[in-house]
């Protein structure tokens, strides 16, 4: 675990000095290490824990993850890019299932899913005069997706916010997403990189410690 934690930081600090000197070969190389840093962090748990149906889809998710993380080191919104989004958005399909299995609590569901509808709505209605073509109908289904994944964790973890992890990495995958967005369709800046990725990566090492 300590291994993966030393190459998943020195992975996250090469990228950013990548994205901040406009060195490509440093991105590619700083991510692809971040990201594998934290699918070998969440094998070791999973394999060491008690292999549970929970685990197995915390962990199915952290490997769709680092198959969206190779497609989206390329640039623009093409097909390898859409590829990115499908990858991403199974892997927030298993993190809902995942809360599923921890259980949620339905009776919270007034108080959680009405305020993330309407966030939904509001950058829904930022984005959509900016998509085209494909992006028309797949933004709006991976928005579905990734609020579906943070309304899932909320009703885990809510009102007691135990295990905080869970709770806390939902949130910040929801906002690095919204980075993300903001890159790809609003306005290209290496500073959205710059805040997003360790929103991202901090999310995923969060949820690998759900992880028991």
């Amino acid at each position: 675990m300590w291994l993966a934690g030393v190459l998943g930081t020195l992975g996250l600090v090469l990228v950013l000095f990548g994205e901040v000197q406009g060195i490509l070969r440093a991105q590619w190389l700083g991510k692809s290490m971040a990201s594998l840093a934290f699918l070998a962090a969440g094998t070791v748990r999973w394999w060491s824990g008690c292999g549970d149906g929970f685990g197995a889809l915390i962990w199915a998710g952290l490997a769709w993850s680092v198959v969206g993380d190779l497609c989206l080191l390329s640039r623009g919104t093409g097909r390898v890019f859409l590829a990115g989004m499908v990858a991403f958005l199974l892997a927030h399909l298993c993190y809902i299932g995942a809360f599923g299995v921890r259980g949620l609590r339905w009776d919270l569901a007034l108080w959680v899913l009405p305020p993330l509808v309407g966030v939904g709505a509001v950058i829904l209605r930022w984005l959509a005069s900016r998509l085209q073509g494909v992006m028309r109908l797949a933004v709006p289904a991976y928005l579905l997706a990734v609020t579906g994944m943070l309304a899932a964790a909320l009703l885990a973890v809510l009102p007691s916010w135990e295990p905080w992890t869970l709770g806390t990495g939902a949130v910040l995958f929801f906002v690095s997403d919204a980075l993300v967005a903001r890159q790809r369709f609003v306005h290209p800046s290496p500073w959205n990189r710059v805040v997003g990725l360790p929103l991202y990566y901090g999310a995923q090492w969060l949820l690998v410690f759900t992880i028991s």
